[in-house]
């Protein structure tokens, strides 16, 4: 049986990653799952370049519309609990899992051994190590103590898990059932879905051309609308949702303290900047299998990339 992995489709805004994940999805009948931090807020759609309706029918999209955009809590922590069953789904039934998106720690928290949970202390992990190899069972009885709703599921038996709960309950005091249940973290070096990353690229003077367009198409959707109708019903402007890039711009203009072309001007300005610290943060993972979004035979070499870490398998 071939080991499970995913595929992540990564990239700085406006590099087509959605339109590439919509046929390689199509290509292995499989699924996209969104890694981009303002896609899952409901209602926030056309600055977000969220899926369109016609896409969503042409391919299955998860973490899209499934966060209120009241919601104060909303972390990258809480993209991880979410997006995990969903994967661990579409790998049960023989699925490869596709994650678009250019949220790098949206990505990350998929591919990279993050402990978001709570960061381990590996001399407490030490300590409590030494102590199940002396009594396993008290161990196990401690854990059943401190966190009964994790230990129904987990074995007696099961050294590397139940450590790692125990050092989470001595770290912060709270069990980690509480934290999500993740015990993806319980060695640094295992992430928590292997994968096979594909990065989309151009030129600056491509991709800043490519931003522009895009902001006026936004603008020509009726974005402005949109952020107008988001603005009224949501007046706390500390909600993590109303920073996203194009809309805290318009906000601005809503309360008079900028002109509509200068707000515009800033989302194109500010988007620019996103897309080098995107850049800056994916050119560091030496595992994206960089591709030019103009490649004619792009798909293909997509396609190609995948199949053979599958044959590695």
């Amino acid at each position: 049986m071939r080991d499970p992995f995913v595929i992540c489709i990564v990239g700085p805004t406006a590099t087509g990653k959605s339109a590439l994940a919509l046929d390689l999805a199509e290509h292995f009948h499989s699924e996209i799952v969104s890694a981009d931090s303002v896609q899952v807020y409901r209602g926030m759609d056309i600055g977000s370049a969220k899926p369109s309706k016609a896409e969503q029918a042409r391919v299955p999209h998860h973490m899209i519309d499934c966060v209120d955009i009241g919601d104060a809590d909303f972390s990258v922590a809480r993209f991880r609990q979410m997006a995990f069953p969903v994967l661990d789904r579409l790998l049960s039934v023989g699925k490869l899992p596709i994650v678009a998106g250019g949220s790098g720690l949206y990505i990350s928290s998929i591919v990279d051994p993050l402990g978001f949970a709570v960061p381990s202390d590996k001399n407490v992990r030490e300590r409590i190590r030494m102590e199940y190899e002396n009594d396993p069972a008290a161990c196990y009885a401690r854990f059943r103590e401190t966190d009964p709703e994790l230990a129904i599921r987990i074995h007696e038996n099961d050294a590397k898990r139940i450590v790692r709960a125990l050092e989470v309950y001595d770290i912060s005091g709270k069990p980690l059932s509480s934290f999500g249940n993740d015990f993806r973290n319980a060695s640094e070096n295992e992430p928590p879905y292997p994968s096979v990353q594909i990065g989309l690229k151009t030129s600056r003077e491509d991709l800043y051309r490519r931003i522009e367009l895009r902001v006026d198409k936004m603008i020509g959707e009726g974005l402005i609308d949109e952020a107008k109708a988001i603005y009224g019903l949501f007046p706390d402007r500390s909600l993590p949702a109303m920073q996203a890039l194009g809309y805290k711009q318009l906000f601005r203009y809503f309360d008079g303290s900028i002109s509509l072309p200068d707000a515009v001007e800033q989302i194109k300005t500010e988007t620019r900047h996103f897309a080098k610290r995107q850049l800056t943060w994916f050119n560091r993972d030496k595992r994206i299998v960089w591709f030019d979004l103009h490649d004619p035979d792009l798909l293909e070499k997509a396609v190609q990339t995948v199949e053979s870490r599958m044959e590695d398998l």
